[in-house]
């Protein structure tokens, strides 16, 4: 009788073993899936940031900023020299 006795208290104690490093696993499975969705947050407003640095308003006003000209305001300098030559 003493080994049934002792082979349920085993059996407990592995049972409460393993429940505890489940639950840790459980906590551990939410914080990631927590980190997770902090990223894809993080993710989109950084994908929204890059949508408005390249967009052609954006581009042509820091052009303009730094003294690039319109083309209709664009000077000829007369010189026609052709890039490549025909042989």
């Amino acid at each position: 009788m003493k080994k049934v006795y002792f082979l349920i208290v085993i059996f407990l104690a592995i049972q409460v073993l393993f429940m505890s490093k489940g639950i840790a696993y459980g906590e551990t499975a939410s914080s990631l899936e927590g980190k997770i969705s902090s990223l894809k947050e993080e993710n989109q407003s950084i994908e929204l940031k890059i949508a408005t640095l390249v967009s052609c308003s954006n581009i042509a006003q820091k052009a303009l900023e730094n003294g690039f000209v319109l083309v209709s305001q664009a000077e000829n300098t007369g010189n026609h020299t052709p890039v490549a030559f025909k042989r």
